[in-house]
């Protein structure tokens, strides 16, 4: 039955039997539910400033950029060295690029993100491939030059690794490159890598 039914009979002063009584509980909490979500949204259809303690988020500021090479061995890395993974300044060939708002450095071949805050929240991601399987293990990470901070994960035989991270920036204008290192015993090539960053608040 439904509820403006079930409304209704209370209105004219008759009893609800227990199902009733729980038809009618749950048709309130669906009510109270869709109020809650409405709280969500302003008038324009975007995000109600409370829902980010006050704050107008109405449109993700999407800031982003990017790097990525694939062209067979891009790059040795001597083993036991912590190694910055290179990218070219091009979109020819193998290597793509892109950047809406942040800085792409290829002399230090890393991102910086110029106009970021402090306590803006980014996603950093990346991959790297060797092309083999590594024996020793490897690990790949991420380094913020400015702050001295780092994320880092460990990869046991796989050649293969993607990497991805959500952090929130301690100074302004965080400056983060993606580095690799192996145990392996002799150097390695890395056939393809990419690293890219975008803000989500």
């Amino acid at each position: 039955m439904p509820a403006s039914d079930l409304l209704a009979r209370v209105a004219d002063g008759q009893r609800l039997n227990r199902i009733e009584i729980d038809a009618l509980k749950e048709s309130v909490r669906r009510l109270e539910g869709l109020e809650s979500a409405g709280n969500l949204t302003d008038g324009s259809g975007g995000l109600h400033g409370n829902v980010f303690n006050g704050r107008q988020f109405s449109v993700l500021p999407h800031e982003t950029g990017g790097m990525y090479s694939h062209n067979n061995d891009i790059q040795s890395v001597p083993k036991t060295t912590l190694t910055t993974v290179e990218f070219q300044d091009t979109n020819e060939g193998p290597h793509v690029q892109w950047s809406e708002g942040v800085i792409l450095d290829f002399t230090n071949h890393s991102i910086k993100l110029a106009s970021s805050p402090a306590g803006a929240i980014w996603y950093l991601s990346g991959m790297t491939n060797w092309g083999q399987a590594m024996a020793a293990g490897w690990s790949v990470g991420f380094i913020d030059s400015v702050s001295g901070r780092s994320v880092t994960t460990f990869y046991s035989v796989d050649g293969i690794g993607w990497f991805s991270s959500v952090l929130q920036t301690e100074s302004p204008g965080s400056n983060w490159t993606m580095a690799v290192y192996h145990s392996e015993a002799a150097n390695k090539d890395l056939d393809s890598a990419w690293f890219s960053a975008t803000r989500l608040r």
